[in-house]
This record gives structure tokens, C-alpha cells and sequence, in this order.
């Protein structure tokens, strides 16, 4: 995916991004749960590398860290492949 990855999703997907900068001060685009589950059944269907995420919920109306996430580590010594299926 290139560095803007909306543009690699359908729209039905983009359309429903959420920029974080002004929500939590991160350059990063977020998804509410259910659109969150689509795009990552998209991008499986479409074999990019997750490298991660993290898990944010609505508090009194402001966006707040859940401690939950998850990242992955490329490994050079495996295939595109195994690595695409392992992320």
C-alpha cells in the first residue's frame, strides 16, 4: 500500500476513516468497530502487511487509549508470504 493507504480502500471503507490527529494527536486513521472489522477482512483478502493497531473508545465525548493493540515484526528471513499470514 502506498503512504496514503485510503486511497487503497473502496470508498465504502475510506469514507468512514476517522483522522486521530485532532481526536489523540497521531497521524493515523481509525475506524469505529464495525468498519474496523471490515477493513481488516479487506486488507486479509488482499495480502498487505498489518504491522498494528490499537484499540481506542469514546469517553465523555473524547477519544482514550484502551491499553489494548497489537504489532508485528517483519522477519527478513521469511518469505512475503509467511509474513503477509502471520501479521
Amino acid at each position: 500500500m502506498n503512504g496514503n493507504y485510503l486511497t487503497n480502500l473502496p470508498a465504502e471503507l475510506s469514507s468512514q476513516a476517522i483522522w486521530l490527529l485532532e481526536k489523540v494527536g497521531v497521524k493515523e486513521y481509525g475506524w469505529n468497530h464495525n468498519a474496523a472489522l471490515k477493513v481488516l477482512e479487506y486488507l486479509v483478502k488482499n495480502n498487505p502487511i498489518i504491522l498494528g493497531g490499537d484499540v481506542l473508545k469514546i469517553v465523555n465525548g473524547k477519544f482514550k487509549y484502551t491499553g489494548d493493540n497489537w504489532y508485528f515484526n517483519n522477519d527478513d528471513a521469511k518469505t512475503k508470504e509467511e509474513n503477509i499470514k502471520e501479521s
